[in-house]
């Protein structure tokens, strides 16, 4: 499946656009961000000036930054889940069969997201398909296009089977699971 295809809803609702946030993803966006303004007052570089602390701050801090910036593309993505009784995809009718959840590798790391699955049910070997990974532009129905961006040179660097596409920080170690190739692109 090309990751171009037009994904078209096909529902007997009238079509509904959100224009801005409502009251909760306001109330998401200041929880994630009360988190770090709270992160920011209990650990104020004032007076610490020793390269350790600094050294420690620095690495506490981007730890902080990665997981609000997780949350906040998991909830992006989600949002831009498709939620219709059927889609088309490349001219073929996909009905609505499960929501599932699936984990996905983001350029801060993983999430997961739940999703509608689809499928063509005319063909009963055609595999279940996430709308939501055509919307976005999903690699391999695992990596987004910026982490997919991030990951050839040290998937290609680095002997299948020997972790996670050469990444040596444990923010990008993925569980083993498939085939080693799967997790990386070429």
């Amino acid at each position: 499946m090309n990751s171009t295809a037009s994904v078209h809803a096909v529902s007997r609702r009238p079509e509904l656009r959100l224009f801005g946030a409502t009251e909760g993803r306001r109330a998401f966006h200041d929880r994630v961000l009360d988190g770090i303004r709270k992160f920011l007052e209990d650990h104020a570089m004032a007076g610490k000036t020793g390269a350790r602390e600094f050294y420690e701050f620095e690495k506490a801090l981007h730890e902080r930054l990665r997981e609000a910036e997780r949350e906040i593309v998991g909830d992006v993505m989600a949002a831009s889940d498709v939620d219709a009784d059927a889609i088309e995809v490349e001219g073929r009718v996909c009905r609505r069969v499960l929501r599932s959840r699936q984990t996905y590798m983001t350029a801060s790391g993983e999430v997961v997201v739940e999703r509608w699955l689809y499928k063509d049910r005319a063909d009963p070997t055609a595999h279940a398909l996430a709308a939501l990974d055509l919307r976005l532009g999903i690699v391999e129905g695992f990596w987004t296009q910026r982490a997919a961006e991030q990951a050839p040179r040290p998937c290609a660097a680095r002997p299948l089977g020997r972790g996670a596409c050469g990444r040596h920080d444990e923010n990008y170690t993925l569980p083993p699971r498939g085939a080693p190739s799967r997790h990386c692109p070429r």
